[in-house]
């Protein structure tokens, strides 16, 4: 039975200090390897936590502050976008960062603006503008 009670203070322990502390110390302190913390993490449905934009993104962004980039933009409009690479939960650390995205403004929604860029359209979300993934280099 004291088997049972000290597994639950440690999921307990790695589930409260999961998104503070790094596995490596969360191991340390629990006394076991991390690849038992990733386990147990997972086995909680905890999600890594990395610095991305999705981590960004979950904080606060007041709704006023979208609504004011949606206002930059109108339909016909030249733009050149700086876009930052951002695949999934990962960024890309190994080559250039950011590249660049030339064109006019072809539909615009409250949430986001679709840039045609010679053959083909991309999106972007007003959001991704107001935490920096993306920026307007010239209007």
């Amino acid at each position: 039975m004291p088997m049972l009670l000290e597994r639950k203070a440690r999921n307990d322990f790695v589930k409260a200090n999961w998104g503070i502390m790094r596995q490596k110390d969360i191991a340390a302190k629990l006394g076991c390897s991390p690849t038992l913390v990733n386990m147990i993490g997972s086995e909680m449905d905890l999600v890594k936590s990395r610095k991305s934009s999705a981590e960004v993104r979950s904080q606060y962004c007041p709704i006023e502050a979208v609504k004011k980039v949606a206002k930059l933009f109108k339909i016909g409009q030249k733009i050149k976008l700086k876009v930052r690479y951002v695949y999934g939960m990962y960024t890309n650390v190994n080559c250039n960062k950011y590249r660049t995205v030339k064109g006019t403004v072809a539909y615009k929604t409250e949430w986001l603006v679709v840039v045609q860029s010679k053959n083909h359209r991309e999106s972007f979300k007003y959001i991704d503008f107001c935490i920096g993934d993306v920026q307007v280099l010239e209007v």
